[in-house]
């Protein structure tokens, strides 16, 4: 009975090293024992997700971490420059400059009529000045030059009645910008006296209006002279001349 009992009792203890046996279950569950790493720390790489940035694990890790600052460039393409509300505006709102054709220039430069080669018109002449013992008269030639069906040729005459000589007589017109006038030289700047036994003299100079607009005729003019010792100038307009249509055909 006796060894019985040393036996069953010797079998209910634990062995004398129970350090070493509790360390080693310790050891093997270890690995159970450790905790996970937080979910935020966790990387998994998914075929079909893109890889995460690193401002991404920054922000995961904890809101004391403070990133240097990073320049993000976005994969977008720019805008076009001329989508911006002021460039676009100024760009393309503003209405292309039209390049405005000059008029052609109006010139009677190349113009030249002889006295000779005229032909006077049945027209009535007009009386353009009658002061001072001078008179100056319009008549219209029937023909235009040639190649210049817009061109007028006037004769203008100057004739004197005063008993005294006319000297230094001169004759300037002007014309509107869309006219051209030119005066040829006078057959002489001097008149005498008046004699009623004689045929009157005559100062003759051809003026040249070209008027392709066939617009109203209206040119202002200035004379000068001297009669005797007392010089004169004069000015005025004139005003009365053929329809622009008949030019050529008077």
């Amino acid at each position: 009975m006796s060894l019985g009992l040393s036996e069953g009792t010797h079998t209910s203890n634990p062995p004398e090293d129970s350090t070493a046996w509790d360390s080693f279950q310790s050891s093997d569950s270890i690995e159970a024992d450790i905790p996970s790493a937080p979910k935020g720390l966790q990387v998994k790489w998914d075929k079909h997700q893109s890889k995460p940035t690193l401002r991404d694990l920054q922000s995961k890790s904890g809101p004391n971490i403070t990133p240097n600052p990073i320049p993000v460039f976005s994969s977008d393409h720019p805008a076009p420059l001329l989508d911006s509300p002021i460039l676009g505006t100024t760009l393309l709102d503003i209405p292309p400059t039209q390049a405005e054709t000059p008029p052609a220039e109006i010139t009677l430069t190349d113009v030249f009529v002889p006295l000779e080669s005229i032909k006077p018109s049945s027209l009535l002449p007009v009386t353009v000045f009658d002061k001072h013992s001078l008179r100056v008269l319009c008549h219209f030639a029937r023909d235009s030059p040639p190649s210049r069906p817009d061109v007028l040729v006037v004769i203008i005459s100057m004739l004197s009645s005063a008993p005294a000589p006319i000297t230094e007589i001169n004759l300037e017109t002007t014309a509107p910008k869309s006219m051209a006038v030119k005066l040829q030289p006078p057959s002489g700047t001097e008149l005498p006296a008046f004699n009623p036994i004689l045929p009157p003299a005559a100062v003759t100079q051809i003026l040249l209006l070209a008027n392709p607009n066939k617009e109203k005729v209206q040119l202002q003019y200035r004379l000068t002279f001297s009669l005797g010792e007392q010089e004169h100038s004069e000015s005025g307009s004139l005003e009365h001349f053929p329809p622009p249509d008949t030019w050529g055909n008077l």
